[in-house]
């Protein structure tokens, strides 16, 4: 209650967010004042209404669309005296919000938006005073839990501005967070020290434009973050570190209770600024385009701030003052407009030196596979990249230290086939070999293999099957309490992935996603648990410095609980393919009864075509 105004609960939007507030002036009439939550915004709606100004046949359709009673047919029936009768002495209050809520929907009102809950607290607040009333409370729209928590959208191609990111019915703004990148989130936290994190779409670098392109703060300088051009050397405040692509928010976080919260006006401002003067509108697709054509992205140089020297310093330094957001960036670069021109420019130079190096390995080792001493090293180089038990591999050292056949000269059209495979193998393996002492191209996928042919037969297209270096770091970092969903595998386990997906145990429709089909591998993590694969076809991936079509691998990894996981596959009629002699091998393997799950089915035959290629 507010003097004379009484209030009546939220007009709109949510459950249980948001608050309306009535001034009955006469009978029929009525002062409002109403806000609720409308996805990142707050809508305000405030105004004046007399119930016997409606026109009559108005006010019968309003009610009539809201399944208010039958009998309209009847032409003595009065629905307005019949809503009376029916609501009793309070039939007002719910009548004006019915009409209300049509007159928006129809657009007669226009709501006013407002970024935060509070700012359109302010607004409603300064209606009801000018109207008599007294100053809405600070918890008028809601706890501060339901309030939502302050946060910045960075929205690509746009300046950055302040949102709300408002919690579900568990309290969660995982949904708000989603909402926002258009997807699953991932958490780029090391701009601004640990109490500000920036979330982006899990997979914007294959499904969202570039956005910012990001300069090293002081934090980052400190902690002694490498260059992402050539890992020669920490970056230093101002250096091009990355981009990012898709919608950014940033967000303030409590290290102390690992949760989200509201930024502070401090926190804002550095990050309004970060976003206004350094890391500007369309810095993203610049830095990128830079990159693709061998032109390195010029640091931020305040130096060269001819507006407000300190405001770009004050964006990157650690302990940047609450301000407000800094004027347009006027500085210039080192580049010159003939750089920009020429005309035969190349990939990055590191990208472009590997790419090379892998096609003249590969070319050598081709030219010279007739001859069985470039089988057998071949054959024997990969063997010793995954670190092969003895009694998988087809080599063995003699006692002059010299690699040999395990069955001499053997199918030598067969042996050459292999080596022809284990060189590409080679060619993955060199990929994260690179990917993981940080000299491969920032900005591209590893190419794990071409598509196999099981897959192939049923109804996969002939694409490259890319593995992001995101999801390569998450296989290679160990699960711990604080990583539980890392995956802990060795990089010769790694390596041996293109040899897994060539020949998988099983593949199955997904459980839980249409799109992607699973891939159940002939391998076990550190726990004797078997490996699953996540193929998401028909999709779009940077390799050796352009956008290709690809079939994408997600991710490897395992499941607690895998033998219950399997047989719900089973129940689900979720298999596609089940190799007869390979799941026996995974079932000695794994030590799990795996086989009696697969008992009836047409073993070593497509069983249907997969659910995610439609």
């Amino acid at each position: 209650m507010t003097d004379n105004f009484k209030e009546i609960g939220s007009l709109f939007g949510r459950e249980g967010a948001g608050a309306g507030f009535v001034k009955q002036t006469d009978k029929e009439s009525f002062t409002y004042a109403f806000a609720w939550p409308e996805g990142d915004t707050w809508a305000t709606l405030t105004g004046y209404l007399n119930l016997d100004e409606q026109p009559e046949e108005y006010v019968r359709r309003v009610l009539q669309d809201g399944g208010f009673r039958s009998d309209w047919g009847n032409p003595d029936y009065d629905p307005i005296g019949d809503f009376k009768e029916t609501a009793g002495d309070e039939y007002r209050i719910p009548l004006l919000k019915v009409l209300l809520r049509e007159q928006l929907e129809s657009r007669y009102e226009v709501a006013n938006h407002f970024s935060t809950m509070n700012r359109a607290r302010v607004e409603l607040s300064a209606f009801i005073q000018s109207e008599g009333g007294a100053p809405l409370p600070e918890d008028a729209l809601g706890t501060p839990e339901e309030q939502g928590i302050r946060a910045m959208l960075i929205a690509t191609g746009e300046p950055p501005r302040e949102v709300t990111l408002l919690p579900d019915k568990n309290g969660s703004t995982l949904k708000s967070l989603q909402a926002l990148v258009g997807g699953n989130i991932e958490t780029f936290d090391i701009a601004f020290g640990e109490e500000v994190s920036l979330y982006v779409n899990e997979e914007g670098l294959f499904t969202c434009p570039p956005n910012r392109a990001i300069f090293a703060t002081e934090e980052m300088a400190k902690a002694g973050y490498l260059s992402q051009l050539d890992y020669s050397k920490v970056v230093e405040m101002g250096d091009f570190y990355t981009v990012l692509n898709g919608d950014i928010v940033a967000v303030g976080f409590d290290p102390e209770t690992g949760e989200s919260r509201s930024l502070t006006d401090g926190e804002t401002a550095r990050v309004e600024g970060y976003f206004t003067v350094i890391s500007r509108p369309g810095s993203g697709a610049k830095a990128v385009d830079d990159i693709r054509h061998g032109i390195t992205p010029g640091s931020y140089d305040i130096s060269v701030e001819s507006h407000d020297c300190t405001s770009g310093r004050n964006a990157l330094a650690a302990d940047a003052p609450a301000r407000d957001a800094p004027g347009k960036d006027t500085r210039t670069s080192d580049r010159t407009r003939s750089d920009k021109k020429q005309k035969d420019r190349m990939p990055h130079p590191i990208w472009e030196r590997h790419l090379h190096k892998c096609e003249k390995e590969r070319e050598v080792r081709m030219m010279k596979a007739e001859k069985g001493s470039e089988i057998i090293t071949t054959i024997c180089e990969y063997e010793n990249s995954v670190a092969m038990p003895d009694n998988e591999r087809l080599t063995y050292l003699d006692t002059c230290g010299i690699a040999r056949l395990k069955d001499g000269n053997g199918n030598a059209s067969a042996q050459e086939a292999y080596a022809s495979r284990c060189s590409e193998y080679l060619r993955f393996g060199h990929e994260v070999d690179l990917a993981a002492c940080g000299v491969y191209s920032p900005y591209d996928a590893l190419k794990v293999c071409d598509t196999p042919e099981i897959f192939l037969k049923t109804g996969f297209e002939q694409r490259p099957m890319l593995y992001t270096q995101k999801h390569l770091f998450q296989a290679l970092t160990p699960k711990s309490d604080y990583n539980p969903h890392r995956h802990g595998f060795s990089i010769e386990q790694v390596k041996r992935f293109p040899e897994l997906l060539a020949s998988p145990v099983v593949l199955a429709n997904s459980p839980t996603r249409d799109d992607v089909l699973l891939a159940i591998l002939l391998a076990t993590d550190a726990y004797d648990t078997p490996l699953i694969a996540g193929i998401k076809p028909d999709g779009a991936g940077n390799y050796g410095g352009r956008e290709v079509e690809t079939n994408m691998v997600l991710s490897v990894y395992s499941r607690q609980n895998f033998i219950r996981y399997f047989a719900l596959l089973r129940d689900m009629d979720a298999f596609v393919f089940v190799s007869g002699k390979k799941i026996e091998a995974l079932e000695d393997l794994s030590g799990l009864p795996l086989a009696g799950n697969c008992s009836g089915l047409d073993i070593d035959r497509i069983l249907h075509r997969p659910k995610c290629l439609g």
